[in-house]
Order: structure tokens, then C-alpha cells, then sequence
């Protein structure tokens, strides 16, 4: 679930956004609003939430600069800008520090869900790049810790161990997999195998197996024709809801939002 926070001087815009749209559907749930851009700025700073809806025009500290404060911060906020004015200076500002779009008052329930959406679409991509940036590092961290047992005595042979391991549930992850199953493959005691694995690439083997299959599971939901009940047996789960609930532990959205949302 995103959270989200609305700024905006008038109570009945701040209540209408929050109130008449079931911001839920789309996994998205508002975590607190304010009336000027101080009292944004405040709470924001201590709520760090994923989308920030905001006006431009408000007492105290104005949109531009509650905005401008924290980019300088690193806050990396999604912001939508909503205004009443159309000033091209104000949108070419709000333009140059990020933020994700601006729109004119009134705007129409659709349109906002339609931009609160494209918000969640360039957090998700960050985060699959993160995801990805993250796999490369831990593989050369698995590859430089495999590298490492090439010296001393019965080193050789762990590192043979490890990599067949992660040959197989790589190859197989898409059926039911034990820690048995793969123990068995490397022919070594599960319980020696379970505390090499975890030694050598440094996360448990079910966590390894879990982050494959969710990885996998987000490349198959690029393909429209494909039902999630189909994706959960492709990735190796046999039980649909169990998946559903693995896949929102992850990534914090229901398989289905996550692929409404592609």
C-alpha cells in the first residue's frame, strides 16, 4: 500500500480528495493532510510518505517552496501539483524540481486517479531498478564469497556445492521446492546444507527461493493474457492465495493492482 498526503489551504478540496475517491483499489491509503505549507513540510518530514498532493497558493510556507525544500532534502516524494492558477512560470518551476505533474483545479476524480497511478508506475519503476541494481550487487557478493573457498582444504568442494545449488533452484523454482529437494540434489545434510547456504550467498535459502519467484512472477505479469492463477503456478506456488498474500508481504500491492498498474 502507497501512502499519500494532501496540502491544501481549503478544507472542502483537501475532504473531497480524500474522501470521495476509494483511494484503496489502487493501493493507495492518505496519511494525513494540512492547511499551509509549514505544517506540510513538518508532517511530511516525519510521515515520509510515497505521493504528496499539493497546492501552490498557501499561507505560510507556498507549494513551490514546501516543494523546492524537500528536493533539497533528497526527499524523493512524488508530487502532484493541483492549482487554480494556470501560470506557466509556476509549472515551468515546478517542472525543473521533479515534480511528477501539474494540474488545474477543478480537477476530475478520474483525471486524479489517472496521475496518482502514473506516480505509483515511477515509484514501481525505481524500485525494479533498485531491485536490479540490488541482484547484481549480491550476485557479485555470492560470486566473490564462492571465489573465496577456491583456497584451502575442502574449499574446492563448497563452492562446487553452492553453485549446483543455485544452478537447480534457479532451473526449478517454477515447482514445489524443499530444502530437502535441493539438499538431496547436492547431496549433503539439509541441516549443513540450510547453514552453508546461508553462510556462502548470506540470505536463507527460502528467502532466496521467495525472491526469485516474485522477481519471475513480476516478468510474467507484462503478458496481459496471463490470469494471476496462471502466474502463481509458473513461479511454483500451487496454492493461489497464499501466493497473493507472499506477493503483497513483497511488494506491498496485490498481484492484481501491481499488474492493473503496467
Amino acid at each position: 500500500m502507497y501512502s499519500m498526503f494532501v496540502a491544501d489551504d481549503e478544507l472542502w478540496i483537501r475532504e473531497r480528495i480524500i474522501t470521495s475517491i476509494d483511494w484503496g483499489k489502487i493501493g493507495v491509503t492518505v496519511i494525513g493532510s494540512a492547511a499551509d505549507g509549514e505544517e506540510a513540510l513538518t508532517l511530511c518530514r516525519e510521515l515520509k510518505p510515497d505521493i504528496i498532493l499539493t497546492d501552490i497558493r498557501m499561507p505560510g510556507i507556498n507549494g513551490l517552496d514546501f516543494i523546492k525544500t524537500l528536493h533539497d532534502e533528497k526527499n524523493n516524494t512524488k508530487i502532484i501539483i493541483i492549482s487554480g492558477y494556470s501560470d506557466f512560470n509556476y509549472a515551468r518551476q515546478a517542472i525543473k524540481i521533479g515534480v511528477v505533474d501539474y494540474i488545474l483545479k477543478p480537477v476530475e476524480n478520474a483525471e486524479l486517479i489517472n496521475i496518482v497511478k502514473k506516480c505509483i508506475r515511477h515509484i514501481e519503476a525505481e524500485a525494479y531498478k533498485d531491485s536490479l541494481i540490488e541482484q547484481a550487487e549480491s550476485g557479485k557478493r555470492i560470486t566473490e564469497k564462492l571465489a573465496g573457498y577456491v583456497n584451502g582444504p575442502g574449499n574446492v568442494r563448497k563452492r562446487n556445492t553452492i553453485e549446483r545449488a543455485i544452478n537447480f533452484i534457479n532451473d526449478n523454482y517454477d515447482k514445489t521446492l524443499t530444502l530437502n529437494d535441493i539438499s538431496e540434489e547436492v547431496m549433503l545434510n539439509p541441516s549443513y546444507f540450510s547453514s552453508l547456504f546461508r553462510e556462502t550467498v548470506g540470505i536463507p535459502f527460502n528467502k532466496y527461493l521467495t525472491g526469485l519467484r516474485i522477481h519471475k512472477a513480476k516478468e510474467l505479469m507484462n503478458d496481459p493474457t496471463l490470469r494471476i492463477k496462471e502466474i502463481a503456478g509458473m513461479v511454483g506456488y500451487e496454492n493461489t492465495r497464499y501466493f497473493i498474500r507472499v506477493f503483497k508481504s513483497i511488494t506491498g500491492l496485490s498481484p492484481n493492482t501491481y499488474k492493473e498498474q503496467l
